[in-house]
């Protein structure tokens, strides 16, 4: 799975990706304090322990302890089979 998540300044998130309630990813998403806007990063999950079963993907936005919440900016998610 290929994800292009993004944050804005100050304000990181915890992205968290479950495959049928078993953690696969936890992430801090984070921008570089010196710049203005939202800055992306692209991410790999590998689900190629899953191939060929039908499975549950969830994404979550968790805030970050001690850090003013900010938003997701979730530009892309892509699931292909290969």
């Amino acid at each position: 799975m290929a994800l292009n998540v993004g944050a804005v300044p100050g304000k990181p998130w915890r992205l968290q990706v479950l495959v049928n309630d078993a953690s696969v990813l936890t992430r801090i998403i984070t921008s570089d304090s010196g710049k203005e806007g939202t800055q992306y990063q692209d991410l790999r999950v590998d689900l190629s322990e899953y191939a060929g079963r039908n499975v549950r993907v969830r994404l979550y936005h968790w805030l970050v302890d001690g850090k003013p919440p900010g938003s997701a900016y979730w530009k892309t998610v892509v699931v292909r089979a290969v």
